[in-house]
């Protein structure tokens, strides 16, 4: 709320951080509903990096948020919202998967201890920098953050997309030749 206030944001008598959450949390859960097959139809990789994109979006809309833009709070908690509920559980099952399937268990419990971290550590230093630069350099670090990690897992991600092509391919290439081979038996 002190970055509203900071900022003298006013939505006409009603709760400006109430209607962010509200579009945040209510797009999220939706969405999450809606489209919880897509990242294995789609990759999880993939939904995880386009929910990463979507969050850098989220956070570097909040720089233009000024009392005669308030309305742009509401874009940017669709924007968190959307990028929360497509990169949280493509995140949460690439990083349980290392584990073995005993292990699982653990595996949660450290998934989120790292999360807890990121907060415990994260959270004053973008304090400070909001206190002390701006909260629109606040906004543009956490916005550049989620960019850099996007850009990082796309990296990461690469090589893994490159083999599993190649696996389809030689899957292909083995049917049509089993089928080429059926076809020259009769």
């Amino acid at each position: 709320p002190k970055f509203i206030d900071d900022a003298g944001i006013v939505m006409s008598g009603k709760s400006e951080l109430g209607i962010f959450f509200m579009a945040y949390a209510g797009l999220a859960l939706t969405l999450r509903v809606i489209l919880r097959q897509v990242p294995d139809r789609r990759g999880r990789r993939k939904v995880l990096l386009v929910g990463l994109c979507l969050c850098g979006f989220a956070a570097f809309s909040l720089v233009f948020v000024d009392p005669t833009r308030p309305w742009l709070l509401v874009v940017s908690g669709l924007l968190g919202g959307s990028g929360h509920a497509l990169t949280w559980p493509p995140l949460t099952s690439l990083a349980i998967e290392r584990f073995p399937r005993e292990s699982r268990g653990a595996g949660v419990a450290l998934c989120f201890l790292v999360v807890d971290v990121g907060n415990f550590a994260g959270a004053p230093l973008l304090g400070h920098i909001a206190e002390d630069i701006s909260w629109h350099a606040l906004f543009v670090a956490a916005g550049s953050a989620c960019f850099v990690s996007a850009t990082f897992f796309f990296c990461v991600s690469v090589p893994v997309w490159r083999q599993r092509a190649r696996e389809r391919q030689a899957e292909r290439a083995q049917a049509v030749s089993y089928t080429h081979l059926r076809a020259h038996e009769t």
